[in-house]
């Protein structure tokens, strides 16, 4: 029933296999979810991971036009030409590994981007804190002045 279950997967596969298809467009629900699974399904197969496109008609097209369903049918074939044409252009790509430096940039020295700093620094990553004025803190003087008495030493 659908493409994302065993079956769907296994069709999939078994017709890459047969080299029916040297690309696969899917037009069903979001990416974001069943993505990998579909990327996975190509690569078993023997077909490289990047030859696949993705069309999400359903949060696309169903769901915002539930009560125009002719005008959500032609949005939906619409989005499937989009995908099919941009799958005939897909090119095998390489899987590329990269060293990634577990690191952040925070804009803004202020109270909220020195507490973001300590906290990510503490957590192991390395911190860049950038600041446009010449000094940290923004506002931080100005509130403890207000509160200044003899207790409190600068």
């Amino acid at each position: 029933k659908f493409m994302c279950s065993d079956i769907g997967q296994n069709m999939i596969e078994d017709d890459i296999k047969a080299g029916l298809i040297n690309r696969v467009v899917v037009a069903a629900c979001s990416p974001r979810m069943h993505e990998p699974t579909f990327r996975r399904a190509c690569q078993e197969a023997g077909l490289n991971q990047f030859l696949f496109e993705q069309s999400n008609i359903r949060e696309h097209c169903t769901w915002v036009n539930m009560y125009d369903i002719p005008g959500a049918t032609e949005i939906a074939k619409d989005h499937i030409r989009m995908a099919v044409a941009k799958a005939s252009q897909l090119k095998p790509l390489p899987v590329i590994k990269v060293k990634v430096e577990p690191s952040c940039l925070i804009v803004g020295a202020g109270i909220a981007g020195m507490n973001a700093a300590l906290d990510l620094g503490n957590s192991g990553y390395k911190v860049y804190l950038v600041e446009k004025t010449p000094t940290f803190g923004s506002s931080l003087p100005v509130i403890f002045i207000g509160f200044l008495d003899s207790s409190i030493f600068f």
